[in-house]
């Protein structure tokens, strides 16, 4: 009654959702008295944290029909929402980080919407998991997308020149907990 389609409907529940997560997310920036590292490392285990707490792996299991190719415009959609208050907390954590010596970026921008977009790259990359025949291609799936999220926290290091493994990443434990709410086959 209120909304003009489906699609709006679910683009204000996407947006309504993304600033509960985004709340939580930036209390834990404000939480967090360490230096840029420390923050930049709160807000992506934040997100996690958040995700977790706030039924992610039934909105997990939610998100994969708007994966379909049928439904890009309306993921599209819901990422510009998220990107648009992610990117300039990234953007503002990765400036603090250049100005207090501990980032060494000449874009903290670029660097801020790769982040977001690295993350957005492994939504997609959950179909693999969907989609495994048997329970050990579910779990090559889950190693493989284990091995991802650690390959993106070692190319946000050295983006920023930091030490391998100073981006905390999520373990292969907190992967089979995102997916848990996933069935074996699509």
């Amino acid at each position: 009654y209120w909304f003009p389609s489906k699609e709006a409907l679910i683009t204000a529940l996407a947006e309504r959702s993304a600033r509960v997560a985004f709340t939580g997310v930036e209390d834990a920036v404000t939480a967090c008295d360490g230096d840029a590292l420390a923050r930049l490392n709160a807000v992506l285990q934040a997100g996690f944290d958040v995700n977790m707490q706030t039924g992610g792996p039934e909105q997990l299991a939610a998100m994969i029909s708007l994966l379909r190719p049928d439904n890009a415009h309306l993921y599209g959609r819901i990422l510009a929402v998220e990107e648009a208050l992610y990117i300039p907390l990234f953007t503002r954590l990765i400036s603090d980080g250049v100005t207090d010596g501990a980032f060494e970026t000449f874009d903290a921008e670029g660097v801020a919407d790769m982040i977001y977009g690295l993350a957005a790259r492994t939504n997609s990359m959950i179909l693999n998991v969907l989609h495994a025949d048997d329970a050990a291609a579910r779990e090559r799936a889950i190693d493989c997308l284990t091995t991802r999220f650690r390959l993106h926290g070692l190319a946000i290091d050295r983006i920023l020149g930091l030490p391998d493994d100073s981006v905390v990443t999520l373990t292969r434990v907190q992967v089979e907990g995102l997916v848990a709410a996933l069935p074996l086959s699509h």
